[in-house]
């Protein structure tokens, strides 16, 4: 008996009950059928064309070995893939560069599985410290006590010019006085405000320290959904740069914002003790170019 026997003996036996056949002639797969009985020395279907007992055995056992071969398929494979690249992203970086970089490793590293894992800062760096993850690019500020950060150059900026924060939304919320000038903080003041929440406490204070208490309507989890909401003209967006422009939305306005905080950069980070192989080395490379 061959796989092929069984494949064929399925097809079959899922088509039951097996339709009859004209006179005079036998079609291939009621031949392959007869064959198979034949070998067996059993009856696989009954005058009435239902599975027989032992067909029924049949059956069951067929798929079971089908599927270990499948698995079997999927194993040798994944025994050729010599190592696991396990790297983190935030949403506003893992949409744009990884792409990229992620065919390059591919093509460079064909027998190295990447997985890519998206989550928040705080989740990546979780999961960072716990050794589930190899190398994780978060935006700062963030802890980075006991771990080694290297800075990203995003390409939405220009060569050395380092990410800001910047106000997103319709044109109705801005002066229409120096649309291209840069905002300060003060010309939030009791306007309706969309924050990723990984920046709520940082801009909550850089706003109490001129003097008013933001009024923040939405604390969303990533930048796509301060983004929507400011294109549903419900408020400003408030966030690095780098996030606001992945907005397709031609008409949000973007406006430099000056907050007086430190620039969000995104950084590559990883273990400081952690092994610098070739292919931790090459993604590096490819996410710096």
């Amino acid at each position: 008996m061959t796989i092929q026997q069984l494949k064929n003996f399925l097809q079959i036996a899922k088509a039951s009950p097996v339709p009859g056949r004209a006179a005079g002639s036998i079609p291939p797969f009621q031949l392959r059928l007869r064959l198979l009985e034949e070998e067996l020395h059993s009856p696989l279907f009954t005058s009435s064309r239902e599975l027989t007992p032992a067909g029924r055995l049949l059956k069951g056992r067929a798929e079971a070995i089908l599927s270990q071969l499948d698995q079997l398929a999927e194993d040798v494979h994944m025994e050729g893939i010599s190592d696991t690249l396990r790297v983190g992203a935030i949403p506003s970086i893992s949409g744009r560069k990884l792409p990229r970089v992620a065919a390059g490793f591919r093509r460079d590293f064909p027998n190295v599985h990447l997985h890519i894992q998206e989550a928040g800062a705080g989740e990546l760096l979780r999961l960072l410290r716990s050794g589930h993850l190899d190398l994780c690019l978060v935006r700062e500020p963030f802890d980075s006590a006991g771990l080694q950060s290297l800075p990203v150059q995003d390409g939405a900026l220009r060569p050395g010019e380092e990410d800001y924060f910047a106000a997103a939304a319709l044109p109705c919320f801005f002066s229409s006085r120096g649309e291209s000038a840069p905002l300060s903080l003060k010309d939030l003041w009791g306007k309706p405000l969309l924050v990723p929440r990984c920046y709520r406490e940082l801009l909550h204070s850089a706003c109490l320290r001129q003097g008013f208490e933001p009024r923040t309507i939405c604390e969303s989890e990533s930048p796509h959904t301060a983004l929507l909401w400011a294109a549903g003209g419900l408020g400003i967006a408030v966030l690095p740069y780098t996030a606001a422009v992945l907005s397709t939305d031609a008409r949000l306005l973007i406006r430099r914002l000056d907050t007086g905080l430190p620039s969000p950069r995104v950084c590559l980070v990883q273990q400081p003790d952690a092994a610098l192989t070739d292919e931790v080395r090459a993604f590096i490379r490819l996410i710096q170019a």
